[in-house]
C-alpha cells in the first residue's frame, strides 16, 4: 500500500511542477509582447500587435483591420525568419 502512495505523490509532484513551468512560461511570453510582435492566437488566428493594455490587445488581422482581443488568447509569437 505505501508503495503505491509513494508513486502517486511522486506524480502528482511532478505533474504540478510541469504545469507551473508551463503557466510561468506564458506569464513571461504575456509580459514580454511589444508592439509590432507577429503573433498566433488560440483559435489560430495570425496577427500583428498594434496596441497594449494591461489585460488586452489590438491585433492588425489585415491592413486597416484591427481586432481587440484577451491577451490570454495569445498562444505563441511567430518567429521572423531570417534570411542569411
Amino acid at each position: 500500500f505505501l508503495p503505491l502512495l509513494i508513486i502517486m505523490g511522486a506524480f502528482m509532484y511532478f505533474a504540478s511542477r510541469r504545469q507551473k513551468k508551463a503557466m510561468q512560461a506564458t506569464i513571461d511570453l504575456h509580459e514580454s509582447l511589444e508592439i509590432g510582435d507577429r503573433i498566433h492566437t488560440t483559435p489560430g488566428l495570425q496577427g500583428t500587435i498594434a496596441g497594449l493594455g494591461d489585460d488586452y490587445i489590438e491585433l492588425e488581422i489585415a491592413p486597416g483591420v484591427v481586432t481587440t482581443w484577451m491577451k490570454l488568447a495569445v498562444r505563441d509569437r511567430i518567429a521572423d525568419d531570417i534570411d542569411d
